[in-house]
């Protein structure tokens, strides 16, 4: 099965975030506001884009495994200075995140846990998918 639930068919799709869903409420971690408090509620985030992703047609910039390079400064969301990326810096992005209003955020190799626009990253094509005369 596939891991990038912006791949998955609906049906597994709801079926995976309502597992979620459930499993988030047993165990009382369920939070809107701030970090996630488990993996539970990460996990449960995680999906909860995907779904309105889906509902609202909007496709990821980015896929698990893809290369980002930071365009400008990236500072995380909620965290300190200490976890800013300059500018230059290739990062491999581990989960796409949606938020609505076309906001997207991407969790990156090195820095788990936190959060990082999207729109400050740019994506790195493989070389292997560059034109003959590109390479």
């Amino acid at each position: 099965m596939k891991k990038n639930p912006y791949d998955w068919d609906n049906g597994l799709l709801l079926a995976k975030f309502m597992m979620v869903c459930m499993k988030a409420g047993n165990s009382g971690n369920i939070s809107d506001f701030g970090p996630p408090a488990s993996d539970d509620s990460a996990q449960l985030s995680y999906l909860k884009g995907a779904v309105m992703a889906r509902l609202e047609g909007k496709k990821p910039p980015f896929k698990p495994g893809d290369d980002a390079l930071s365009c400008e400064e990236a500072r995380p969301l909620n965290s300190p200075a200490s976890d800013l990326i300059l500018p230059g810096k290739t990062m491999e992005v581990i989960r796409v995140y949606y938020s609505g209003n076309d906001l997207w955020h991407i969790e990156i190799e090195g820095h788990l846990g936190l959060l990082y626009r999207a729109e400050d990253f740019v994506l790195v094509l493989p070389t292997d998918n560059l034109p003959d005369d590109a390479a």
